[in-house]
């Protein structure tokens, strides 16, 4: 992030805005593969976050001690310790 260029994440950031959403989508799907979502307990986007979590049949939701947003991607040595366990169980076909 620190790498990128601010115009093109300004333009992510107003593509991701206005671009329709696919939680209706998922919530009403019944054969979704396991989900696990994960987000910072400082992110301020984890209120919408818990929202989506909620409304996804078998969604999980792990809430990330001292993260923001960034953190769920950048702080492995957090992730890690949630992912492998969660992967561990999803049978793969």
């Amino acid at each position: 992030m620190q790498e990128a260029d601010p115009h093109a994440l300004a333009a992510l950031t107003m593509a991701l805005a206005t671009r329709d959403g696919v939680l209706d989508t998922l919530a009403s799907s019944t054969n979704l593969p396991p989900l696990l979502l994960l987000a910072g307990d400082l992110d301020p986007q984890l209120p919408a976050i818990q929202r989506t979590a909620a409304r996804i049949r078998g969604a999980r939701l792990a809430e990330l001690a001292d993260c923001g947003h960034f953190d769920t991607f950048a702080r492995s040595n957090l992730t890690l310790p949630v992912v492998r366990p969660f992967l561990e169980r999803v049978p793969f076909r």
